[in-house]
């Protein structure tokens, strides 16, 4: 009896082992290659006009928000981007390494880029475009504050004198903005960025409204001689 026990103990633990070999010999799903995805297989002209259609005619309106220690993913209190409202079409970029290669330059190229702020403005520039797609960039408006109202009050007042006076005030105000958020950005960001690129809101010869770069070359800003 002693020896068939022993026999039976040592089959037993003989099966326990043969299928923990076969695992161990089985290839992992980590070893094998990714399918290409379907659209990179298209023609490149087709693969173009898509793109094109994709990037064309959009906004993205951006704001700043202070966040406590660890609430970002970089781990440290500051100042961080936040989109507040974009075109869904913009976010094929995000859908693998390869899409964003093909297709972030043409997003900051086509896109207009509009902030609560100057201090919007340069958060979003120091902390999430990436500083090789800087000369990309062609727009970024930044708003000019406290003339809601009167671009409101203009349309009433257009080609009369109390008009002009509006139209001046709001481009001085556009012209200060500017300013300001030259300061905000500073030179080193600012030497790589494509010239008229910050643009404010302000009022031309015709009493419509514009975003320039250059308020005083519309003829009602006082400040003619000072430029931003």
């Amino acid at each position: 009896m002693s020896s068939t026990s022993k026999t039976t103990s040592t089959s037993s633990i003989t099966l326990r082992e043969t299928p923990s070999k076969t695992r161990n010999t089985t290839p992992t799903k980590s070893t094998t290659s990714s399918p290409i995805p379907l659209l990179f297989t298209l023609p490149t002209e087709l693969l173009d006009l898509i793109y094109e259609f994709t990037f064309s005619d959009f906004t993205v309106h951006i704001g700043a928000r202070f966040c406590n220690y660890g609430q970002d993913r970089f781990g440290y209190a500051g100042w961080k981007a936040v989109t507040l409202h974009g075109n869904p079409n913009t976010g094929i970029i995000a859908t693998c390494k390869q899409m964003r290669a093909e297709t972030q330059r043409l997003y900051y190229e086509r896109g207009v880029f509009s902030f609560e702020d100057a201090k919007a403005c340069d958060t979003w520039l120091l902390r999430s475009v990436p500083p090789e797609m800087y000369s990309a960039i062609r727009v970024l408006r930044v708003p000019t504050p406290w003339c809601e109202d009167m671009f409101e009050d203009l349309e009433k007042k257009r080609f009369t004198y109390e008009g002009s006076c509006v139209a001046r005030l709001i481009n001085d105000r556009a012209l200060y903005t500017l300013r300001e958020a030259r300061a905000e950005i500073g030179q080193e960001i600012l030497g790589r960025l494509s010239g008229g690129v910050l643009r404010a809101k302000a009022v031309d010869r015709m009493f419509g409204v514009v975003w320039t770069s250059m308020p005083w070359e519309l003829g009602f800003c006082m400040e003619v001689s000072s430029r931003a």
